[in-house]
């Protein structure tokens, strides 16, 4: 290995250290467990808006593999509400969703039901 490779190497590492943010895509299981969380806060909060009963919302999150899927439950009721004209509103919410995965390195799924 040259001498360059490895004090780059050197300077990657010393910066993992010194942050939180993962380098190269490893993530711990802290680490996504915390992001997991989050989304699930993200999602039972926007749902939370959107409907009238909100004490009918319910957010489940499960893995299967390496993917985490997020159940949004909600009321018969406010179905509509959630998923949007043309799916409008759930399709913003699973982008949102989305980009809240990408930061902490985790493919999701929302199912809404």
């Amino acid at each position: 290995m040259h001498e360059e490779s490895r004090e780059e190497i050197e300077t990657v590492e010393q910066a993992a250290d010194a942050s939180d943010t993962p380098v190269d895509g490893v993530v711990s299981v802290a680490d996504a467990s915390d992001g997991e969380g989050a989304m699930r806060d993200m999602i039972d909060y926007i749902a939370r808006v959107l409907v009238d009963d909100d004490d009918s919302v319910h957010v489940e999150t499960r893995w299967s593999d390496d993917r985490l899927t997020v159940k949004l439950s909600v009321a018969e009721s406010d179905k509509g509400k959630v998923i949007g004209r043309n799916g409008r509103v759930v399709h913003a919410m699973q982008s949102l969703l989305r980009v809240a995965a990408t930061k902490s390195n985790i493919r999701v799924t929302l199912d809404v039901d």
